[in-house]
């Protein structure tokens, strides 16, 4: 009887620790996350952003935009916000950031890699915020080309390619530069951002 009681007082221990890690491991998320929200506000990295941006043809064609609405008599008429907005994902689609599912070999161009995911261990990763390092061998000339998943801003605005985070990260900074309010929502389950929102109060 005293065994079960011990192994049944021992898991609930166990248990509450685990909760525990499991509580800061959730608050340590938070806190990066608030930390990377607060790099969009970031004045230097904002002068950055505008400066590779058309910003004046977007607002041109934004106010064309909403104009045209207006004329038309659209419901609901396209505010200039919102033609801002529509101006800015094209452009940072289309001509800017490079969508990379598997980066080529930095030594012979080859495409065909295979992965392997390793801690960000070199001073520029660590440097640039990267939360993990993916590491891509070349089935032909066996070198390794290495792919830091940067969270950093200011980088991204040099690098101009990732995935999904250095996505939103990157154009969440380019919706502040140009004024545009937005929301990043982190799923927790999957440990990733997942969906940069653009909130919009025209």
């Amino acid at each position: 009887m005293q065994a079960e009681e011990d192994a049944i007082a021992l898991e609930l221990n166990r248990m509450k620790l685990a909760e525990k890690g499991a509580l800061r491991d959730i608050e340590a998320s938070i806190i990066r996350c608030i930390d990377q929200v607060k790099s969009y506000e970031d004045e230097m990295a904002i002068a950055m952003a505008l400066s590779m941006m058309p910003i004046d043809d977007m607002n041109i064609r934004a106010e064309e935009s909403s104009s045209m609405s207006r004329l038309l008599e659209e419901k609901p008429s396209v505010s200039k916000e919102k033609g801002l907005l529509e101006e800015l994902l094209c452009w940072f689609k289309n001509d800017f950031f490079s969508w990379v599912d598997a980066p080529p070999c930095d030594y012979c161009g080859n495409k065909a890699t295979n992965l392997s995911r390793v801690e960000p261990s070199n001073k520029e990763e660590r440097q640039w915020k990267a939360g993990r390092t993916e590491l891509y061998h070349c089935s032909v000339c066996r070198n390794l080309t290495r792919f830091p998943r940067i969270n950093c801003c200011v980088k991204l605005l040099e690098t101009r390619k990732g995935r999904c985070g250095e996505w939103a990260n990157c154009f969440g900074l380019c919706c502040r530069a140009v004024g545009l309010d937005v929301r990043l929502v982190h799923d927790y389950t999957v440990r990733e951002i997942c969906i940069l929102g653009v909130v919009m109060f025209a």
